[in-house]
């Protein structure tokens, strides 16, 4: 008598089961083909080939990744700020708000910034796998108007179950940062507060006395009424009893004195 092939029930999600695992947050962020709790990987790629929408993948569900300007422009400058400290330095990559990564089996997760060092990538080469096996050092997530304190749980769980160190989670409309070191223990840091590396090797961010990077924000004013500017400064300070440890410039978000050039011995 031959032995008969057991599968595994897949469910299909209704809307209360998607509410109560993500939160209220409109149903458009959700892709329904397939129905949430059938996709898999290859759908997540299919969306982005045809339809250019960026979707995380969390135990069949599809949920689209959001991303306004303000969002975009706040992730494109940390990740400015992590890259040049990070690629004189040959610590690893950075990438950002489409490098997708699979955290777990089942989990794919978009960090809007993310810092891989190259002792988590194999072979220490830059993957080229469109969805390549890996656990971020430090991932970023700036949030937007439609993410959910469920939704953003649940990411947190999978970073770090999945053995990345340190999240930051930015919130640009409250201009605070939460700095998590497990899923549910944070700190949070007011706009003149100071984001470093913590358990990551980036917590050397500030070794070199003679250099500070500010980020800077130009706002509106009479004076001044046609564009806001996001930016990088770079600053020399003649000696480190001169270097600023804290910069709150502005309307801007955080800033700390790091990544100059290696000093002689």
């Amino acid at each position: 008598m031959s032995a008969t092939a057991v599968f595994p029930a897949v469910r299909v999600l209704t809307v209360a089961d998607l509410a109560a695992r993500f939160g209220p947050m409109p149903l458009r962020r959700f892709g329904w083909q397939p129905l949430p709790g059938l996709a898999t990987e290859q759908d997540v790629l299919e969306w982005h080939d045809r339809h250019n929408r960026l979707f995380e993948l969390i135990d069949g569900v599809l949920l689209e990744k959001p991303m306004g300007m303000p969002e975009s422009i706040l992730a494109a400058a940390i990740s400015a700020f992590l890259r040049a400290f990070v690629k004189p330095r040959r610590l690893g990559i950075v990438a950002g708000s489409d490098g997708l990564m699979r955290l777990t089996s089942g989990h794919v997760r978009i960090p809007d910034v993310s810092f891989i060092s190259w002792d988590r990538i194999p072979g220490r080469r830059t993957p080229h796998e469109p969805i390549p096996d890996l656990s971020p050092d430090l991932a970023v997530e700036v949030l937007s108007p439609s993410n959910t304190p469920e939704e953003m749980a649940g990411k947190r769980r999978d970073y770090f179950g999945s053995g990345t160190r340190l999240v930051w989670q930015i919130d640009p409309e409250t201009r605070t940062a939460d700095v998590y070191t497990t899923p549910d223990t944070f700190t949070r840091l007011e706009a003149a507060g100071t984001l470093d590396g913590g358990p990551c090797c980036l917590a050397s961010l500030c070794r070199w006395p003679n250099y500070s990077w500010s980020w800077t924000k130009k706002v509106r004013s009479p004076e001044n009424p046609i564009h806001d500017e996001h930016r990088f400064e770079r600053r020399r300070h003649p000696t480190p009893a001169a270097r600023p440890s804290v910069h709150g410039r502005g309307t801007g978000v955080w800033s700390r004195p790091c990544g100059g050039p290696p000093q002689p011995p």
